[in-house]
């Protein structure tokens, strides 16, 4: 009878640890999602706000445009060479500042939901355009080397945007970790058989194996208290996975990181 017991206490034991494990992957895939909506929500809060500055900006700078074509052309010939320099300057500097609200007014744009054709190369040049405006990456170059033959690939463009902006603000958080670090951001795509291979590397400070091994794990961080929450590799691999991917990391302490994301061509990535 002892036995009995024993084996059915061990029995009992090993359902409730069973029912515990899957009650907390509940919890843990829950909490995800609910971070996900809620950088979701942000992402449309933010893009509503950029439409409205796009939109106040723009009307200025088309004006200021206007008026120093017309006191270029009127003054052709007539002005020094240092008005000349200077009108000039003024054109590219308004030029510059259109550039920026065009990239700004694009991510305020709403994307669709849903799974479509996607240039990644297009996708990649528009968030690296808008994030070069974002302080976290003051004094950060990219080094871009983009497959120009690699075919559109099936996804969603809000949720890969988010899986780009992700990956390069973990990366430099990384080279601003590393005193002396090269203040450089690979980012490159090439295609690989019938998938499309998007790679994100820093020279920063690294992962040791026991943080690597727990990467994709939400909340888990190494940044200092109040720099991170440690969901955004977890919500990457939640949209990669769900895009019929996969991401691997390979880092060492000192080193840096390369971040690889393999995505499906065509409109096989997503049922």
């Amino acid at each position: 009878r002892v036995r009995e017991r024993t084996a059915a206490l061990q029995s009992a034991n090993r359902k409730l640890q069973s029912e515990i494990g899957e009650r907390e992957a509940a919890q843990r895939e829950l909490e995800q999602a609910r971070q996900f909506a809620w950088q979701q929500d942000k992402l449309a809060a933010i893009g509503r706000l950029a439409a409205g500055i796009v939109h106040e900006i723009g009307n200025p700078l088309a004006a200021l445009r206007g008026l120093v074509d017309v006191a270029h052309e009127e003054l052709s010939g007539q002005q020094p060479q240092a008005l000349d320099r200077s009108l000039r300057t003024i054109k590219d500097h308004i030029r510059r500042l259109e550039s920026i609200t065009r990239d700004v007014s694009g991510f305020s744009v709403p994307q669709a939901r849903e799974p479509e054709l996607v240039n990644l190369n297009e996708l990649l040049t528009r968030v690296l355009n808008v994030m070069r405006y974002d302080a976290k990456l003051g004094g950060i170059a990219f080094q871009i080397d983009l497959d120009i033959a690699l075919p559109a690939i099936s996804g969603v463009p809000d949720q890969l945007w988010q899986v780009v902006m992700n990956l390069v603000l973990n990366a430099a958080a990384a080279i601003e970790c590393k005193a002396g670090a090269e203040r450089t951001i690979t980012v490159t795509t090439q295609r690989k058989a019938t998938a499309a291979l998007l790679t994100v590397c820093d020279r920063g400070a690294g992962m040791s194996e026991d943080t690597l091994a727990r990467a994709f794990e939400p909340f888990q961080t190494t940044k200092a208290p109040g720099k991170g929450l440690g969901i955004g590799l977890s919500l990457c691999h939640s949209i990669v996975r769900q895009h019929g991917g996969e991401i691997r990391i390979a880092s060492q302490p000192n080193v840096g990181t390369t971040v690889i994301v393999t995505l499906p061509l065509g409109e096989t990535a997503l049922p």
